[in-house]
C-alpha cells in the first residue's frame, strides 16, 4: 500500500520517519512533497512499479530522495540513525532500483549489528519517496544541546546535507538560547526548536534545508541526552586521588563513607563534609578537610591510633582469609539461590574491608608533626623513614617478576599477580601468560640478575639510612608520630590492594557466574550497583539505563548523604572541576561528540572491509564516522576522526553507545599508526600519543 496523504498514522503502519514528517507537515513547518511506502507493501508484486511511478508523478519533480522508514527508526531510545540506506537526486526512471536498494537494507551488516546492541527483534520497513530539495545549504538542529542544557545546536554545510550527516565533512557549528529573535533563518530554526519541544514534549533532532525558504527533512527524539545535573557549588575544590573505578566499585565506595556502617566496625565514622566522585575522580574541599582534622583531634588520646591499628590489621588479615577461600571455590555448578548467598556472603565481607580506605589519619598525623617540626623538617623526616613502611604487592611485584624471569618460571608470579591489572575497572583484565612472556622477552636473564641484585641491594641501604635516622630521634613525641605514619602509609596501601584483590576474585569467581546466567556481558554488570545485582532476579536495568551509566557518572556527597548521578552531563563538571590543561606541540584538538577518556592503543579503520582488524579494547581511528562503523562499536572503547561535526549519524550512534568521540581533528590518521598507545581526552577535547 502506498499513502499520500498527509495525515499522522501510525508508526507502526509508516515508520518511525515518515512518522515523524507527518507530524511536522500537521504543525504549518514545510516539508518537501512526499508518499510512504507502507510497512507490508509486497515490492515484488507486478503491479507495485506501475503504482510506483504514478505517485512519483504526483510530486510533480524530476528527482527524488528515497529514505527508509523502518518501525524502530527513530526512536526515543535508540535513532537508528544513518544505518538504513538513503538516496538522493534519483531519476523517475530508476526510482524503482532505489526503493529495493533501501528496503535491502534493513537486514544490512552494520543494521544487524545495532539491532542486538540495543535488543531490537522486529525490521519492518516503510519507505518515504520525497520531493528532492537542493538546497543552498542545509544542516542539522538539536533543539537541546546535548552539551549545554537551554541552547540550541546547529550544525551545517553547503549543499545537500548528507556530507554533514555522514561525517564527511567538518560543518559550521552555531549555538542559540531556544527562542532566539533575529531575522536570519536561524531565528526561525530557533523558534521552531522552542515550539517544536513543547508540541513533541522532549528535545528533538530535526534534520533542516533551505532554498529560497526554510524546509524541515525529518524529526525524530534526540537520544543520549542526559538528565541536567543539581549545580556543583563553587568551591575550592581539590582533586585528591584518580581512579579508573567501575560503577559497581563506585556504589561500594559510596556505601563504605556511610557512618553507621564506619561505626559499627571501628566505633566512629569520618564525615565527608563535601566530596564529589566524578568519573572517577575524587575532590574534596576544605571545609573537609577541617572535619577531618577535628575527628582525629577529638580521639588523639592515649593508645587510640595504636589500637586502630591492630583493627586495621585484623581487617586486612580477615580479607586475605575469605580471598584464599573463595580462591579455592568452584562456582560454575552450583545452584543459582547458593551463589546468590555466596555474592552477598562475599559482597558484604568486600565493602567492610572497602571502609578502611575511607577513614586515614595521614594529613592529621603529618600535620601534628609539622607542628613539631615545621614543614620542611616534617617532610624531610618522613621520607627519610617510609622506607620501613609494610611490604606491598606493588612494592614487591617487580622483584618478583625478576626472580620469575631468572628462574624460567611464571606459574607462582602469575598466581600471586593475576589480579593486579586494574580490578576495579570497567572491564576485566587478568594477567595472563601471554602478558608476562611478553614482558619478558626484554629481559635476558643477565639483565635481570642484574636489575634484581640493584633492586633488592637499594632497599636493604634504604631500610639501613631510615633505621639510622630513627635511631637519632630523641624527642618521644617525635619518634611516635613517625613509627604511626610509617605505618598508616604501609596500611593504606596494604589494604587496598588486598581489598582489590579480594574483589578481583568475587568478579572472576562468582559476578562472572552471575553474568552468564541471566546471558548479560560482564561489562554491563559493571554498570550496576551492587545492591541491583542482589536483586538482579527482579529485573535488570534497562538498556537506555545502562547507555546513560556508559556516559558517565557522578556521586555528591554531603554531611553524610550521597547521591549519584548518571550520564554525560557529568563530563561537564568534571571540565569546570579540572584547570585548563597546557597543551604542547604533540596534543591534537578536536571536537567532543561524545563525552568521556581511555587510554587504549588504536587502529586505523579507512574503510567498511577493514572493521575486522579492530581488536578488542582499540581505539578507532578513521578520516569520517561513517555509519558502517557500526559493526566494530561493540569492540571498539573510542574513536577519533578527521572530518565530522556532532551531529552526524555516526556521532550520533557513539553517544547511545557510550564511547568517547573526538571528531573534526584533520590529521588524526595522518599522524597516528597502527598499535600507537593514545590518550583519548574528550573531556578537554584532545588526543595524545603516550610512551610505553
Amino acid at each position: 500500500m502506498i499513502v499520500y496523504d498527509k495525515k499522522v498514522y501510525d508508526v507502526s503502519v509508516v515508520g518511525g520517519k515518515a512518522y515523524g514528517l507527518f507530524k511536522l507537515a500537521s504543525y504549518g513547518y514545510n516539508v518537501p512533497d512526499f508518499f510512504v511506502i507502507t510497512v507490508g507493501t509486497d515490492l515484488g508484486d507486478k503491479l507495485f512499479a506501475a503504482e510506483l511511478d504514478a505517485y512519483a508523478a504526483k510530486l510533480h519533480c524530476e528527482l527524488f530522495a528515497v529514505r527508509s522508514s523502518n518501525v524502530n527508526e527513530d526512536g526515543g531510545v535508540n535513532s537508528f540513525a544513518g544505518q538504513f540506506d538513503t538516496e538522493l537526486n534519483v531519476e523517475r526512471d530508476a526510482l524503482y532500483q532505489a526503493v529495493m536498494k533501501v528496503a535491502a537494507s534493513s537486514s544490512n551488516r552494520q543494521t544487524t549489528a545495532y539491532n542486538a546492541h540495543v535488543d531490537a527483534h522486529t525490521c519492518d520497513m516503510a519507505i518515504v519517496v520525497q520531493a528532492q530539495i537542493n538546497p543552498t545549504y542545509a544542516g542539522v538542529m538539536f533543539t537541546t544541546s546535548p552539551f549545554s542544557n537551554g541552547h540550541v545546536l546547529i550544525e551545517q554545510v553547503d549543499g545537500l546535507g548528507e556530507q554533514l550527516v555522514s561525517g564527511s565533512v567538518i560543518p559550521r557549528k552555531t549555538q542559540l538560547a531556544k527562542g532566539e529573535n533575529n531575522s536570519t533563518f536561524y531565528g526561525e530554526l530557533a523558534r521552531a526548536a522552542e515550539c517544536l519541544e513543547k508540541l513533541e514534549g522532549y528535545p528533538l533532532d530535526v534534520e533542516w534545508a533551505y532554498k529560497d525558504k526554510l524546509y524541515f527533512l525529518q524529526m525524530r527524539p534526540l537520544t543520549a541526552l542526559d538528565d541536567p545535573l543539581p549545580a556543583v557549588p563553587s568551591s575550592d575544590w581539590s582533586l585528591y586521588v584518580y581512579r579508573d573505578f567501575c560503577l559497581f566499585s563506585q556504589s561500594v565506595q559510596a556505601k563504605a563513607s556511610e557512618p553507621q556502617l564506619q561505626t559499627e566496625l571501628f566505633g566512629f565514622s569520618v564525615p565527608i563534609v563535601e566530596g564529589l566522585l566524578v568519573n572517577g575522580r575524587e575532590f574534596y574541599t576544605s571545609r573537609n578537610d577541617l572535619a577531618c582534622i577535628n575527628l582525629w583531634k577529638s580521639l588523639d588520646g592515649g593508645s587510640f591510633f595504636e589500637d586502630f591499628i591492630d583493627k586495621l590489621n585484623k581487617s586486612v588479615s580477615k580479607t586475605k582469609r575469605l580471598t584464599s577461600q573463595l580462591r579455592r571455590t568452584d562456582y560454575s555448578q552450583v545452584k543459582d539461590r547458593t551463589l546468590f548467598n555466596a555474592y552477598n556472603k562475599y559482597i558484604t565481607a568486600y565493602i567492610k574491608s572497602y571502609v578502611p580506605l575511607m577513614i586515614r589519619p595521614d594529613d592529621y598525623l603529618h600535620s601534628q608533626l609539622q607542628q613539631l617540626l615545621g614543614k620542611e623538617q616534617a617532610d624531610s623526616a618522613i621520607s627519610c623513614v617510609t622506607a620501613l613502611a609494610r611490604n606491598t604487592y606493588y612494592a614487591s611485584e617487580q622483584v618478583d617478576f625478576l626472580i620469575a624471569v631468572i628462574n624460567g618460571n611464571s606459574a607462582k608470579y602469575l598466581s600471586e599477580y593475576e589480579w593486579i591489572y586494574n580490578p576495579l575497572g570497567k572491564k576485566l583484565n587478568p594477567m595472563t601468560l601471554t602478558n608476562f612472556d611478553d614482558r619478558s622477552k626484554r629481559w635476558t636473564t643477565y639483565d635481570a640478575i642484574k636489575r634484581w641484585k640493584q633492586i633488592t641491594l637499594q632497599q636493604d641501604e634504604d631500610k639501613r639510612q631510615a633505621r639510622r635516622f630513627m635511631s637519632k630521634v630523641s624527642n618521644d613525641e617525635t619518634k611516635r608520630l613517625l613509627k604511626l605514619i610509617v605505618q598508616f602509609v604501609g596500611l593504606r596501601t596494604y589494604t587496598a590492594e588486598n581489598s582489590d584483590r579480594f574483589f578481583f576474585y568475587i568478579r572472576s569467581k562468582i559476578l562472572s557466574q552471575i553474568a552468564r546466567r541471566f546471558n548479560l556481558a560482564e561489562e554491563r554488570l559493571m554498570l550496576m550497583t551492587f545492591e541491583e545485582v542482589m536483586n538482579l532476579e527482579q529485573g535488570v536495568p534497562s538498556r537506555n539505563e545502562l547507555a546513560k551509566r556508559s556516559r558517565g557518572s557522578m556521586t555528591v556527597f554531603t554531611n553524610g548523604v550521597h547521591t549519584t548521578y548518571y550520564g554525560g552531563q557529568t563530563y561537564g563538571v568534571l571540565t569546570d572541576l579540572l584547570p585548563t590543561p597546557e597543551f604542547d606541540e604533540g596534543t591534537v584538538r578536536g571536537e567532543i561528540a561524545c563525552r568521556g577518556e581511555i587510554t587504549a592503543r588504536v587502529r586505523i579503520i579507512n574503510n567498511f572491509d577493514e572493521t575486522d582488524k579492530l581488536n578488542e579494547g582499540e581505539i578507532i581511528v578513521t578520516s569520517m564516522t561513517t555509519p558502517e562503523l557500526t559493526v566494530a562499536l561493540e569492540k571498539a572503547v573510542g574513536i577519533i576522526t578527521d572530518e565530522g561535526g556532532v551531529t552526524c549519524h555516526a556521532a550520533i550512534i557513539s553517544r547511545e553507545y557510550g564511547i568517547p568521540c573526538l571528531v573534526g581533528t584533520q590529521v588524526a590518521t595522518h599522524v597516528l599508526q597502527d598499535g600507537m598507545l593514545v590518550k583519548l581526552d574528550c573531556i578537554q577535547g584532545y588526543f595524545q600519543v603516550v610512551e610505553d
